[in-house]
């Protein structure tokens, strides 16, 4: 493989995996409050990091600290509604016991 066709087709993946990673991190939700979803998910970050060229690299960095910001969102709603349910399980108790 030439030089110019490897670095095409790295570009080409680098595009690829940057559209499905956004696609997953925008339009695909799990059904239950999972900060793990968006942890591996940052993984795809990586992809353009390693082998596309210097704006697919920022975005690949971008990337990984975006799906971590939402990862810890939904590590403290996960946590919330714990308490939540908690909070609503002891009132319950308190009013049948």
């Amino acid at each position: 493989m030439r030089a110019e066709s490897k670095s095409k087709l790295l570009l080409w993946i680098s595009r690829l995996a940057a559209a499905v990673s956004v696609v997953a991190l925008l339009f695909v939700f799990p059904l239950c409050h999972c900060p793990r979803y968006y942890a591996a998910l940052s993984v795809a970050g990586l992809v353009p990091l390693l082998c596309g060229p210097r704006l697919y690299r920022w975005f690949g960095g971008a990337f990984i600290v975006v799906a971590f910001a939402f990862a810890a969102v939904e590590y403290r709603a996960a946590r919330f509604q714990a308490e939540q349910i908690q909070r609503i399980r002891a009132e319950a108790n308190a009013q049948h016991p």
